[in-house]
């Protein structure tokens, strides 16, 4: 369930429903999509392997490679894990 996850919002990236490419992101930009374009892509927040915690308390929650930071108004920011984080 975890790895269809993480293909979930990979797939996401790389078609374009989310706000950048999937290069993009792996360049260090970082992708934006919204609570309800991920539940339609099949995302289920319930389902995590890891959370990292930035040094300013910001938690990002990860699926795989995948993660995501909540933002305002059911937004979140996309990102691929670094090979440095844990």
């Amino acid at each position: 369930m975890l790895a269809e996850l993480s293909r979930i919002m990979a797939h996401g990236i790389e078609q374009g429903s989310f706000e950048v490419s999937f290069a993009d992101n792996v360049a260090g930009k970082r992708s934006k999509a919204n609570k309800d374009k991920m539940q339609r892509l099949g995302f289920q927040f319930k389902y995590l392997t890891n959370i990292y915690t930035t040094k300013t308390g910001k938690s990002y929650y990860y699926c795989y490679d995948y993660g995501y930071l909540p933002l305002d108004n059911d937004w979140y920011l996309i990102v691929r894990k670094k090979d440095d984080q844990g």
